[in-house]
């Protein structure tokens, strides 16, 4: 149930920050809940795959993975002269989310299958 209810709580983050950028919300909240998104979006769904014992070492390790994820990506730009943090942002958050449901609808699929 933790899993469940911590993939739908980034999920909404994620649409958070979405709309946020695309409504064109006050700059602080913009700023809070994409910078939010950035650094723990991408590390979650990479986390799904992992075994995580406890929640603070879950946290720790989304956002670690999250930053890592986003300077591989700043460095790819870097390296290749297409310098689009934007685009990259999007793509990024789009896998992630697809990562997301997967995991969501997996674990809510094994927990109807125990009943």
């Amino acid at each position: 149930r933790r899993c469940i209810l911590a993939d739908g709580c980034v999920l909404a983050l994620a649409a958070a920050a979405a709309a946020a950028a695309a409504l064109g919300a006050p700059q602080v909240v913009r700023l809070v809940l994409v910078l939010a998104a950035a650094c723990l979006v991408p590390g979650c769904a990479l986390l799904t795959r992992l075994p995580v014992a406890d929640v603070l070492e879950g946290v720790a390790l989304a956002v670690a993975l999250g930053f890592c994820v986003e300077a591989l990506g700043a460095l790819a730009m870097v390296w290749t002269g297409w310098w689009h943090p934007f685009v990259w942002g999007i793509t990024v958050t789009a896998f992630a989310c697809a990562m997301l449901i997967a995991d969501l609808r997996r674990n809510l699929t094994g927990m109807s299958g125990l009943r």
